[in-house]
């Protein structure tokens, strides 16, 4: 990096010798200027990355010490002052904006996740992929969510956060209501007067960045194509095959057009709240890691539900309910058999086949192996424990809480689903945002003594193409 920056700089040096520029010229300087700028910000990545590994070795060596002498605390909310600053640059500074652009503020988000104390790394994970998601815009246009992660996740913003849980709107200094204020505008109008708005919760606290939590299993998040995006609705573009054609020497070609579609996937907003009376907030001495967990696992619950079974009303397309259309039908009335595992899995195409995973409630699972009580069964050798988990004939096997569990006479039983899931869309809005509601009012409109945890999401989902896919009906 050094060797390009030192030629990138020997080239501006020699053209801005000249007194004017030719055409050339000018695209010449052009073209330098922007890879200067390009490397600046992956040299600073770079050295960022470089820091957090020296910071790591160093926090690692902290912490085996402060276990020794039973120092440690998880509360980081109630220790504001144990978040360190970030040595050299500040990415949280964004006054030393060098450019405009979202090239610029996606780094500065990134190396402020990396610096980020009290997060794990599967948050810091999830918060990167959010972040480097909506890196692709328009010319011109700036990330949210960077935006936001910079405004939420500074180590000011913490200690006034904190310094307004303890002790209210009237602890508050000017450098707390400016820290505060940082986050104005960015999901909502705030302010930092008492009921006249609400908080953004530290974003190493917010409990959405991580979308799966004990209790359900749901493998359609991450089987699934997930696309974060900042409009209400996703478009996918589907097409067939062009009809190719052996066609004689020198002769007219055919007309190999194909036909385009589009599915539109329109985004939901999903919400939870949790109040917590004063007098809790005042005895539970780490009230946000005990909203945290109820949030996450309330979250969990909902979109699993959703993504297996939602009927894309007001809620996204589950998986199940988007290839309804494809179900195919029991061999046998109301009994599910070992034929019925091979007819979906030779219907469903060569293209799709190969890169295809089952899915199912565990109860079909146990039913696959009792098929047969001796080691003879032709598909007992085609399932079993191997690595990566359960396989059915050479295909991954994945837990599905929300499918059918049982067969039900004259009902229909969504029992076994075979498919290739990267063609079911999951349009994800900017994460999940937790706002803090320093009073919760009752029907008159007066407080009733408790603060509460707003959290909202924005999701959308949907099959792009349903033949991707062949699904069971035990009927």
């Amino acid at each position: 990096m050094q060797n390009k920056l030192e030629t990138i700089q020997a080239d501006l040096q020699r053209l801005a010798k000249l007194d004017e520029l030719t055409d050339a010229q000018q695209v010449e300087w052009d073209t330098a200027e922007e890879a200067f700028e390009a490397e600046v910000v992956r040299a600073e990545k770079y050295a960022a990355r470089q820091h957090a590994v020296e910071r790591a070795t160093s926090f690692s060596s902290t912490v085996t010490e402060a276990v020794a002498t039973e120092e440690v605390t998880a509360d980081f909310i109630g220790e504001p002052e144990s978040v360190d600053t970030f040595r050299g640059k500040n990415p949280w500074d964004v006054g030393d904006l060098r450019r405009t652009g979202n090239d610029e503020l996606v780094a500065r988000a990134t190396s402020a996740i990396e610096h980020l104390t009290g997060a794990s790394d599967a948050t810091r994970s999830r918060m990167t992929d959010l972040v480097e998601g909506t890196a692709t815009l328009q010319e011109g246009d700036e990330s949210d969510m960077a935006r936001m992660v910079l405004a939420t996740t500074s180590p000011d913003y913490l200690r006034s956060f904190s310094r307004y849980l303890s002790g209210g709107p009237d602890s508050l200094t000017d450098a707390d209501k400016i820290a505060l204020g940082k986050a104005k505008g960015i999901q909502r109008a705030m302010s930092t007067t008492d009921g006249s708005g609400g908080y953004l919760i530290p974003m190493h606290i917010e409990p959405a960045v991580v979308m799966t939590a004990a209790g359900v299993s749901n493998p359609f998040f991450e089987l699934g194509r997930v696309i974060p995006t900042t409009s209400d609705t996703l478009r996918a573009v589907g097409s067939g095959n062009a009809a190719w054609s052996w066609d004689s020497e020198n002769a007219e070609v055919s007309d190999d057009a194909t036909t385009f579609t589009n599915t539109d996937i329109a985004l939901h907003m999903a919400r939870g709240f949790v109040p917590v009376s004063i007098e809790a907030m005042q005895s539970i001495g780490n009230v946000a890691q005990v909203v945290q967990d109820v949030l996450m696992a309330g979250h969990a619950d909902l979109l699993s539900a959703a993504l297996t079974t939602g009927t894309g009303s007001s809620q996204p397309f589950g998986i199940v309910t988007a290839v309804t259309a494809e179900a195919t039908a029991s061999a046998t009335t109301d009994v599910f058999a070992v034929a019925d595992v091979y007819n979906i899995f030779e219907a469903l195409p060569a293209k799709y086949r190969r890169n295809a995973t089952w899915a199912s409630n565990i109860a079909a699972l146990s039913d696959i192996r009792q098929f047969a009580t001796d080691d003879g069964h032709s598909l007992l050798a085609r399932i079993g424990e191997g690595e990566g988990g359960t396989r059915i004939f050479g295909r991954p096997w994945r837990e599905a809480s929300d499918m059918d569990g049982a067969i039900n006479a004259t009902a229909t039983n969504l029992y076994l689903l075979f498919g290739d899931f990267s063609n079911y869309w999951i349009a994800q809005g900017l994460g999940t945002t937790v706002e803090y509601v320093p009073q919760v009012t009752g029907t008159t409109g007066r407080p009733i003594g408790a603060r509460g945890w707003f959290a909202y999401h924005r999701f959308g989902a949907d099959s792009v193409n349903d033949s991707a896919f062949e699904l069971l009906d035990v009927t």
